[in-house]
């Protein structure tokens, strides 16, 4: 709406006046994504980024509009900083590392990245729905539909959550008959 794009011009004005408030640049980068203008988006978020060089959070919302804007090596780049600036709190950012490997056609070095988190999220897949997405995303890359379906569905299964995925995935990722199948099972769930 016009609304969202005039916002996003004045806000993008501030941003630029005053790049040492990191909550109005978070609020700049938010503006003009929900305005569609991801370059500026872009730009704002990649000032943040080097301007709060310890801000994980900086890093994180790069990375989410890096990967927005299909820019998967810069995505890549920064979700490394983000896991960097916050070692403690490793799992969304490996998940965005991982997924920006698979996008830049690395499904090998995606897996590697999501590998630690596999046996958990076999028990506990609320908590690693985005492992549990990517590794499905991974083995239709590689070919292997069963091995997709034998860890998406069991979630699909549990939750309203993994069944959208599940669904979403097979639109996205999956060979025409795999979705076609995968469509016909979740018809059973709803």
């Amino acid at each position: 709406p016009a609304g969202d794009v005039q916002l996003a011009l004045d806000i993008t004005r501030l941003a630029d006046r005053s790049p040492q408030y990191a909550a109005l640049q978070v609020l700049a980068v938010q503006c003009n994504v929900a305005a569609r203008h991801l370059d500026d988006a872009v730009t704002i978020a990649s000032r943040a980024m080097q301007t709060f060089p310890a801000s994980a959070d900086s890093a994180r919302i790069a990375a989410a509009v890096f990967a927005a804007s299909g820019r998967w090596a810069e995505t890549l780049g920064a979700s490394t900083e983000w896991r960097d600036r916050d070692p403690s709190q490793p799992l969304d950012p490996d998940v965005m590392i991982g997924r920006s490997y698979l996008k830049m056609g690395k499904p090998q070095d995606s897996l590697k990245q999501i590998q630690p988190y596999l046996a958990s999220a076999a028990s506990n897949p609320e908590t690693y729905a985005g492992v549990i997405e990517l590794y499905g995303r991974i083995q239709l890359a590689q070919g292997h539909p069963g091995a997709a379906e034998d860890r998406l569905w069991p979630f699909a299964k549990s939750s309203r959550a993994g069944l959208i995925s599940f669904l979403q995935i097979a639109a996205e990722d999956a060979p025409p008959d795999v979705a076609k199948r995968w469509f016909a099972m979740a018809k059973t769930e709803l």
